[in-house]
């Protein structure tokens, strides 16, 4: 494969026949030429699984790719920008999130200023608002990809140069003479993930910044990711209120369960043996789960592999009442993929009051008798429970907000290990972020406002319900109060009393604060006329 020279006067690439792309991760943090500081020194740091699925990808097709990563290589931007010029790659390849749209922007432009190539854009924030991405950054960012990146990049790749065939390509998105192009579809996606190379990892030399959260283990081990489906059944309209599915979309396709453990294999002999399979809904196949723990223990050298998973809690409560028979043994489900190595399951309850999660959330199915019944069962089989909680949803009041923290405690005492508790904040293209702009809903921040959307600090605050009709709702100060992580339950460690930092705690401070705001007069709520800023 050869690339024909860029439009816009790109120089046209070296001689040889293979095409570089150099993919550049860049921090969400404004750094300047200060180096990042590493997120490992009190969490971790995720290694970037889009961009090295599409470069395995593409090896396989005739692109040499490399990676470059600003926060595990604690790089200052100028240090990036020095690196692209020097390391000279046919294109660069920016894949960023809404915490990392702008600092991607950043450097892009600062690449464009010392070299001429073409820059292109993919990940989840451009597949979400693609026409608006454009609108602010198509002067730096060349062509820009809606949806899975693997068929559609090397799709670009091929046709740099060319416009008509670039536009007729699905899911491309760029702007020309100030106008934004789209052709309203998305990229091409993989249907059969069993032909998907394995994570070019060896793209990144070094794992070690890639670990476990000293938070959760206690531990500095490196931990790497795996995604072994993609698609999420429960989405769309009616589904998950806050979840957006522009990337993989709504249907479900699954690894076998043959190609999983060949995935953990690959790790394993990279010297890794903790890793994060990223699917939103593992658990949704469970004959596929069954037989990857009966393959997974069958292979000795995988006897010291840990593994963690995200998925619905009422998946968990359905794979709780399954039993298998294993070695002359009747066993559960949830026991067996804890003898295969299952370490950790992240469930999401949301909110502790079940009217409003399964009202303005749309968690269907997720009950507070299926919420327990899933925490139980999982830590009975010896699996770490995590706890993924969000306080401000739409028509919650500040007694919702203690009603949270509350269940939060109770679930820790049915055996959950932690809690994270975020802001419930609209992303774009969200079902909420839909109801906002079409006034269903009143939020008071606002949506154009991407750097404010980081899920921790407060971009604004439902002043309704999902219905239109004002409430007493939680206000800012106190959200900021109950958010956070925390030991729960048994996990609970001196350190953590002794800081006064367990979830009794944090369920103090906010219950003081919920009387002081009974205790405040009630001014009128936020005028509900408007339905918030458009993005």
């Amino acid at each position: 494969m050869t690339l024909r020279p860029m439009y816009r006067g790109h120089r046209s690439p070296r001689p040889g026949p293979r095409p570089r792309l150099l993919f550049v991760v860049p921090s969400g943090a404004e750094t300047g030429d200060v180096p990042v500081v590493r997120a490992r020194k009190s969490g971790h740091v995720a290694a970037p699984l889009g961009p090295l699925l599409i470069a395995a990808w593409l090896g396989q097709h005739g692109v040499d790719c490399e990676v470059l990563d600003q926060q595990a290589l604690e790089l200052s931007d100028e240090e990036v920008v020095l690196s692209v010029v020097q390391r000279a790659p046919d294109l660069v390849g920016f894949s960023c999130f809404i915490t990392t749209i702008r600092k991607g922007a950043k450097l892009a432009r600062a690449i464009k200023d010392r070299i001429d190539l073409p820059i292109l854009l993919g990940g989840p924030h451009v597949s979400a608002v693609p026409v608006e991405t454009f609108e602010r950054y198509g002067d730096v960012f060349d062509v820009g990809l809606v949806g899975e990146g693997e068929l559609g990049t090397l799709r670009i790749i091929e046709c740099i140069g060319d416009e008509v065939a670039l536009r007729a390509i699905p899911g491309v998105v760029m702007k020309r003479n100030g106008v934004v192009h789209w052709n309203g579809e998305h990229a091409e996606r993989m249907e059969n993930l069993d032909d998907l190379p394995f994570p070019a990892y060896h793209l990144l030399g070094d794992l070690s910044p890639y670990q476990l959260s000293e938070f959760t283990y206690g531990i500095r081990e490196k931990q790497v990711m795996i995604i072994t489906s993609r698609g999420c059944p429960y989405g769309g309209e009616n589904g998950c209120t806050f979840c957006d599915q522009n990337v993989s979309g709504v249907f479900w396709r699954g690894m076998s369960a043959r190609r999983v453990v060949e995935a953990m294999l690959d790790v394993k002999q990279r010297g890794v043996v903790n890793i994060y399979d990223t699917d939103d809904i593992a658990l949704v196949d469970l004959e596929r789960e069954e037989e990857k723990a009966r393959r997974i223990l069958e292979v000795p050298y995988l006897r010291d592999v840990t593994w963690e998973i995200i998925t619905r809690i009422n998946l968990v409560a359905r794979a709780a009442r399954k039993r298998v028979s294993y070695r002359g043994q009747s066993l559960g489900l949830l026991e067996l993929l804890h003898r295969a190595g299952l370490r950790q399951v992240s469930v999401a309850p949301e909110t502790g009051n079940e009217k409003l999660r399964l009202g303005a959330l749309q968690e269907r199915g997720v009950t507070d008798r299926v919420v327990d019944e899933a925490v139980t069962a999982l830590a009975g089989a010896g699996v770490s429970v995590k706890l993924l909680c969000m306080v401000g949803v739409p028509g919650e009041t500040p007694v919702h907000t203690l009603e949270t923290m509350e269940k939060i405690r109770r679930w820790g005492e049915l055996g959950a290990e932690q809690a994270m508790i975020s802001v419930c904040t609209p992303l774009p293209e969200t079902p909420l972020a839909r109801w906002i702009q079409a006034g269903r809903v009143h939020w008071t921040g606002d949506l154009s406002d991407w750097d404010a959307m980081t899920l921790y600090d407060p971009a604004g605050v439902f002043t309704t319900d999902v219905e239109g009709r004002p409430c007493d709702y939680t206000p800012a100060e106190i959200l900021v109060a109950a958010r956070g992580k925390h030991r729960i339950g048994r996990a609970v460690r001196q350190e953590d009393r002794r800081r006064k930092e367990t979830i009794d705690d944090k369920i103090a401070i906010v219950r003081q604060q919920v009387e002081e705001h009974r205790r405040r007069p009630k001014s009128l709520p936020v005028s509900t006329e408007r339905g918030g800023a458009s993005v």
